[in-house]
This record gives structure tokens, sequence and C-alpha cells, in this order.
């Protein structure tokens, strides 16, 4: 069992979309490039920051993980599925997110009643062994379990290091297993400087994103469903940042990743954690 937070923007049908998208278009009208790609970065994150924390504000959750539970069986495992394929489309309209809501309430229902069953059942059967029934019943009350993920609570920044250190040694292997080659024998006669990259425009930047889609981590400027959502008057200012970019040589402030800790396996030791980094777009 495991009780997770987490912070996710309230978007969907609660959203105002006809005032997020007039002030989002005041934004991209009156936004000047500032001088250098990274400065430009840093003030239009500003500004959609301050557009998202106007209509779609952050709204922490608590979130129960216990997908091996022994009252899980097949009927509630199928409901969770309904449940999470409603949830992919609750943004979409009223009617989806009202069905994804009342599929909520009715796998949480049978949630707390297939546990009920089970604790019973339990109990009926271990009443004439006391030494089981206190077993259970501190299982049940998550008494002394140890918690598999390492506590940093009070020391982030060895964290900081540690993830530092792990990726600094991961490259470092890679780098030492590639095999050494020489050099190949290139004429000079024939070989000739790339001096500046040509700019790009909106028809090429529009069937870049349509062949390879639009992907977005946590610490993007906008949600990957806004940006869809938006893509058509947000590609003439994508057009100037790329071209900026191109000019300058610089990609300040998006050479950067949103690192997510994973345990690879419940059983395993807590230390043992494969490390996901989702990069801005």
């Amino acid at each position: 069992f495991c009780l997770v937070c987490e912070s996710q923007r309230e978007m969907g049908a609660s959203m105002d979309q006809t005032s997020f998208y007039t002030n989002l278009m005041h934004i991209l009208e009156s936004y000047r490039l500032s001088g250098s790609f990274g400065l430009s970065i840093e003030s239009l994150s500003c500004s959609f920051q301050t557009l998202l924390d106007e209509h779609a504000p952050f709204k922490s959750r608590s979130i129960s993980v216990n997908d091996k539970a022994p009252w899980f069986d097949k009927e509630y495992r199928e409901l969770r599925k309904l449940r999470r394929n409603a949830e992919s489309k609750k943004n979409k309209s009223v009617q989806d997110l009202i069905k994804y809501q009342n599929l909520c309430k009715e796998a949480n229902q049978l949630a707390k009643q297939k546990k009920k069953d089970y604790l019973q059942k339990q109990i009926e059967n271990s009443s004439h062994k006391s030494r089981t029934l206190y077993k259970m019943v501190n299982k049940v009350l998550d008494k002394k379990q140890n918690n598999v993920i390492p506590d940093y609570s009070e020391n982030i920044d060895q964290l900081a290091r540690e993830f530092n250190q792990f990726f600094v040694d991961k490259i470092n292997d890679i780098r030492d297993k590639i095999p050494i080659s020489s050099e190949p024998n290139i004429s000079s006669s024939n070989s000739s400087l790339l001096v500046e990259f040509e700019p790009t425009n909106e028809v090429e930047l529009k069937s870049i994103i349509d062949e390879c889609g639009i992907n977005c981590s946590k610490a993007d400027l906008m949600p990957q469903s806004l940006y869809k959502e938006n893509i058509t008057c947000l590609t003439p200012l994508l057009v100037k940042l790329v071209n900026l970019s191109l000019s300058s040589g610089s990609m300040d402030g998006v050479k950067l990743a949103d690192i997510v800790p994973l345990i690879k396996n419940d059983h395993l030791d807590g230390n043992v954690l494969k490390i996901i980094g989702q990069c801005l777009t």
C-alpha cells in the first residue's frame, strides 16, 4: 500500500476555454523577443505561468496505490480499466467528465465492499487462532511495515547529488563501452563549412509537428492538451523562437529534463530506482 500526493492543474470542462484563448492571444500579440534566446524563453515562461495559474490552478490530491491487494478480483480490475479509459477522455466534454466521475464513485464503492468482505472472511477464519488474527490485524493497519522508498526528507541536497552522480556514472560507462575507432580520412578539398542554419517557416514547422506529434513534460511552458488545442495560434511564435535559436546557436532554457524516479520492482530495495527523464520541448 502506498499513498501518493500529487498536484495537477485543474483543466477540462470546468476551465473557461473562451477566456483562456482570449488572454493567450493577447500575450501572443504583445509578446516581443527579449534579445537572447534564453531571456526570450524565460520571459515567455513567466507569461504562460501567470496565464495558467489564473485559468488552470494547481489542485492537490491523494492517490492510494494498491495494485496487489488480495481483494482485487477480475470484476474490480475490469471496472478500473473502464475508469482509466474514461479519465483519458474526461476533458473532451461535460458528458465525458460526468461519466468519469460516476465511474470513480462506483469503483471506490466496489473497492470498499470487496475489502470489507475479504477482511470479514479473514477474521472469521482466524477467530480461533489468536496469533494469526493479531498478525492479520497488524498487516491491515500497516504496522511495522518498512517503506521501500529511501527517506531523503531531511537531506534533499544529498538526493540531488546522488541523482547527478547516477547520470554522470551512466554516461561514463556508456563512453567506456564505445570502441575506439580511427578518424575517417576526409579530403580537405571536398569539405565545406557550415556557417549558418537555414531559417524555418510555419509550413515546415507544422509538417514536423504533424509527423512527430506533441509530447510535453510537466516542466514545459504549457500542458500537452493546451498545446494541441492552440497549436495554430502558437505556430508563428514557435517559428520565431526556433529561428532565434538557429541564428544564435543557443538552446538556453530548453536543455532541461523532468526527472521522475520510479521503483523498478516492489520487492527490491528502495535504492534500486529506474530514472526517467522527460526533456522539455
